[in-house]
């Protein structure tokens, strides 16, 4: 996570990825934090201390963390209310960590063969136990859902533990009653592939997958924008 909030007269650590968030409305999800800030670059981390109102966001690149910090003037307004923005000191990224992120890894997980029928909360126990979730999404009609963690490297481990394996317990009902009706395809294990978290929640509402590129689903950034660590 980050560290203590840091610079000095307003001016950046040097290299820094990590913003500090204060005055965070009550009881904010991660949902809307990362919707606020993610459009920046993709991020490596998120944490929310609830009972402080504050929280820490690590950018995979340092060059996003400095493009959000000048270009909301340190404020970002969350349910209409602003938010102070202050720098962060946030450790390097563990080289592993940061070789995945360079091959496709991000906070975000597209899932295919889910069962049909299944609830988000089958999803949540499925997913939950690799990290914090932000949100998790169905694709309506798709057999597929979409996870976003707080964090990169619970994605990383969730792929690691669920990629081509036979359901988790969690589906044991969706997926009895999906073979009973005789779906095609049924029983088939988890395929799983990272995606960026920014553009999911829209794509499973319209129920469209996201494009797949190099091994990992993803979605351009905007222009001008790169992806950090690499991409």
């Amino acid at each position: 996570g980050g560290g203590l909030p840091g610079g000095l007269g307003g001016l950046p650590l040097s290299h820094s990825r990590a913003v500090f968030i204060s005055m965070l409305p009550p009881n904010i999800s991660y949902e809307e934090l990362c919707s606020a800030v993610g459009e920046y670059g993709p991020l490596e981390s998120v944490k929310i201390i609830p009972d402080k109102r504050h929280g820490f966001v690590n950018f995979v690149d340092p060059a996003d963390a400095l493009q959000l910090m000048a270009s909301t003037g340190q404020q970002v307004p969350l349910r209409g209310k602003p938010t102070l923005l202050q720098w962060g000191k946030a450790r390097p990224v563990p080289n592993d960590l940061l070789q995945a992120i360079r091959t496709g890894a991000t906070r975000s997980i597209y899932v295919c063969n889910v069962p049909e029928g299944a609830s988000e909360a089958a999803l949540t126990a499925v997913f939950s136990p690799y990290g914090e979730l932000e949100s998790v999404r169905m694709v309506p009609k798709k057999r597929a859902a979409f996870a976003n963690y707080t964090s990169v490297a619970s994605a990383i481990q969730a792929r690691e533990r669920l990629h081509g394996r036979a359901r988790p317990a969690p589906f044991a009902e969706a997926a009895a009653a999906e073979a009973a009706s005789g779906v095609p395809g049924s029983g088939k294990p988890l395929l799983i592939n990272f995606t960026s978290s920014q553009q999911n929640c829209m794509r499973a509402r319209n129920g469209r997958p996201p494009p797949w590129h190099g091994g990992a689903y993803f979605e351009r950034p905007a222009k001008g924008r790169g992806w950090g660590g690499g991409r």
